[in-house]
């Protein structure tokens, strides 16, 4: 508390849905064990957003960390879903590179890639696919703030310049720089967006000054965009 007294809240089951420090206190639960599996693991990485546990370390000790990331989070009452786990290595160039004990854990493996966070990691057709899977979901939304300025009515502009411009921005920063996939992503959204312009100008004309790929461009070098591909 603001007096530096701790208040104790007891809960069986967790916190309610919506309850806004339902994350913050899920992960102060989880973080000890992902500090022992880092401590276990000192030569891999360890990473997690609330639930989603990322790890990252030699194919030898793949099969041994899901065993021990599922022990840990057993101790804390929670139960690692194999069958929602991905695997993936640059080293596998077809599915018969999988070494058989990670392809017998449980987990899915593949030699094209896997998506961490909602973005497509691995192979550029993979990436690709990913990206234009993402891209043709953005449709709906210009399609629908295009249908509502056509209406006449207002607040068009705002939601083609905050809601549907800046949208590809979260997947650009967890994108390795390559020219070809996310350059080539961010132009074809630009050319989605400048469509979506063009048939509804009176409702936008001067509402859009910067587009993804000026983002990406103008901020390659900045310390929250990514400096390098994957690793290893």
């Amino acid at each position: 508390m603001e007096d530096g007294s701790a208040e104790t809240i007891l809960s069986q089951e967790g916190t309610q849905q919506g309850d806004a420090a339902g994350p913050l206190l899920f992960f102060l639960g989880l973080h000890p064990a992902l500090v022992k599996l880092q401590e276990e693991f000192p030569d891999g990485f360890v990473g997690a957003f609330m639930d989603d546990i990322d790890g990252g370390l030699l194919e030898t000790r793949v099969t041994r960390y899901v065993d021990r990331a599922e022990e840990l989070r057993a101790e804390k009452k929670l139960k690692l879903r194999r069958d929602k786990s991905a695997a993936w290595s640059p080293h596998w160039l077809q599915p018969s590179d999988i070494p058989v004990e990670i392809a017998r854990s449980g987990v899915k493996c593949s030699a094209e890639g896997i998506t961490v966070l909602g973005c497509p990691l691995g192979t550029t057709p993979f990436v690709r696919r990913g990206l234009d899977k993402i891209l043709d979901g953005h449709k709906p939304l210009l399609e629908a703030i295009v249908t509502f300025a056509q209406m006449g009515l207002q607040g068009p502009g705002l939601l083609l310049r905050y809601c549907a411009s800046p949208r590809l921005n979260y997947w650009l920063r967890l994108l390795p720089p390559d020219p070809d996939l996310s350059l080539a992503a961010a132009e074809r959204h630009d050319a989605a967006i400048i469509s979506a312009v063009t048939i509804a100008r009176a409702a936008f004309v001067g509402l859009v000054g910067m587009t993804a790929a000026d983002v990406l461009n103008r901020f390659r070098a900045a310390p929250w965009m990514p400096q390098s591909g994957p690793t290893a």
